[in-house]
């Protein structure tokens, strides 16, 4: 794998973990944010459990999804990249849907 590959791997191995532990632990409770949404919910949560104060109140947290839109070059690119992944790793069928069950 290459690099790139080897960090795409290395995601989905997250995602396959914590999907085993929400099917052998079905009454266990987890916050889920979406990061195009305002964090400020997750980040008071959080820190509640952790027993910390949030940083500036969460409000000059970096910002990555602003007005620079990807190319539409860079955008096939990405999908290319994926594809790639993807023909490497050579899923089977119950490994896919899982993956594909977990993107929104």
């Amino acid at each position: 794998m290459t690099h790139k590959q080897h960090h795409l791997w290395y995601v989905d191995e997250v995602e396959a973990e914590f999907q085993q532990l929400l099917r052998e632990n079905q009454d266990v409770s987890y916050l889920e944010c979406n990061w195009s949404d305002k964090l400020g919910h997750c980040f008071e949560i959080v820190s509640s459990i952790l027993g910390v104060q949030v940083a500036n109140g969460g409000v000059h947290e970096q910002n990555h999804s602003g007005e620079n839109q990807l190319s539409s070059g860079d955008q096939m690119r990405i999908v290319q990249a994926d594809e790639d992944y993807r023909s490497v790793m050579k899923y089977r069928d119950d490994v896919r849907n899982s993956i594909r069950e977990a993107q929104f």
